[in-house]
């Protein structure tokens, strides 16, 4: 009995302390907007990012649970079709500039967004919910379509990609069609095709169950997805970096792992209407290219699936020509929108004209 009471006292004593360090992790303040404006800045020169921290216009939006999101604005012509983006996993806007401003190079007007619990957006850091995320979304969506005044491009990458093809399932009338770098089905079967745990499928739903119960405590991202394989555009390792990013949200809540474990579609893969174009490639370090197949052919809407070469899973940083050229010209057939006769002159070039907040 004595031994059982001090296990159980160790036990106890081991969740306060995992509970104390999660919330410490959460609740902790991000570093002062100059200190991040200049480690963004050194970020894009060290990788050749063709692009100024400051040269986005940034704006925010307070969703119906009172979370406010960060939003990052590269505007076009008056007619420009409009992208709206959602970054991946731990990551945030800002890191995919160069993608950013290609596409508003091209002629788009561009709406990048932070996640719930991420960059610079609200609440607590990783603290969310699959449903959230497909929510905060559509309501992104939504700014944008009456800001703009036309249905929009909703893409995303990794994590993004994935509530892509969830805003997608909802027929979402803002939505025009939907542009993913990665899907997957968050059907319980997912975490054995890309997580690091492969718990058998009888056990999912149990861990599901506590894990929502849990949703206080948190786990490193690098627990359940293979980040230490991730390579940055041109090598190295991208942990290396993430680990001092002041943005970068390393650690999830126990609910937020829960959800991106299994949670169901608005409609059956079959039956999505949305038009949906998906990006891969056969070097990707977390998504199997064979799985990510199998989803795309069950897929009924118009489609198209752009399977690059043996780039890496954050080949997206630095998006290569073919990448733009292709999502360019997917928006040019399913958005609306009137591109420029000079795509290059379209806007304002975010390198050379600093936007204050809206």
């Amino acid at each position: 009995m004595v031994i059982l009471s001090i296990l159980a006292a160790l036990l106890l004593g081991g969740m306060l302390l995992w509970l104390a360090v999660s919330q410490w992790y959460m609740h902790r303040r991000r570093a002062c907007e100059c200190t991040l404006i200049t480690y963004l800045a050194g970020l894009y020169a060290r990788f050749g990012i063709d692009a100024a921290p400051n040269g986005f216009a940034r704006d925010y939006l307070r969703t119906a649970d009172g979370v406010c999101l960060a939003l990052y604005v590269l505007q076009g012509t008056p007619d420009a079709p409009v992208y709206v983006f959602m970054p991946g996993t731990a990551a945030y806007a800002q890191l995919y500039a160069q993608l950013l401003v290609d596409l508003h190079r091209r002629g788009c007007t561009v709406v990048a967004y932070d996640p719930r619990g991420h960059g610079r957006s609200g609440r607590w850091r990783g603290y969310f919910t699959v449903t959230q995320a497909i929510d905060d979304a559509r309501a992104v969506c939504a700014w944008a379509h009456a800001r703009f005044g036309r249905k929009v491009v909703f893409s995303g990458s990794s994590q993004g990609g994935v509530i892509g093809l969830y805003v997608a399932a909802t027929d979402d009338p803002a939505v025009a069609t939907v542009v993913c770098h990665n899907i997957a089905w968050l059907d319980g079967n997912t975490i054995r095709q890309i997580a690091i745990l492969k718990p058998p499928l009888w056990l999912v739903p149990f861990l599901c169950w506590l894990f929502l119960r849990l949703r206080a405590w948190s786990i490193p991202v690098t627990w359940y997805l293979p980040f230490d394989k991730l390579k940055l555009p041109g090598g190295g390792s991208a942990m290396e970096l993430m680990r001092t990013d002041p943005l970068v949200t390393l650690a999830y809540g126990l609910g937020a792992i829960s959800t991106l474990a299994k949670t169901d579609l608005a409609r059956p893969l079959d039956r999505i209407t949305t038009p949906l174009m998906l990006i891969s490639s056969r070097g990707d370090e977390v998504f199997p290219v064979a799985y990510e197949q199998h989803l795309f052919d069950q897929l009924t809407c118009q489609k198209r699936f752009l399977l690059l070469g043996d780039l890496p899973h954050l080949m997206i940083l630095k998006p290569p020509p073919e990448l733009i050229d292709a999502v360019v010209d997917w928006i040019r057939v399913h958005a609306p929108g009137r591109w420029p006769a000079n795509p290059q002159a379209a806007g304002d070039s975010p390198t050379s004209h600093p936007s204050g907040s809206n």
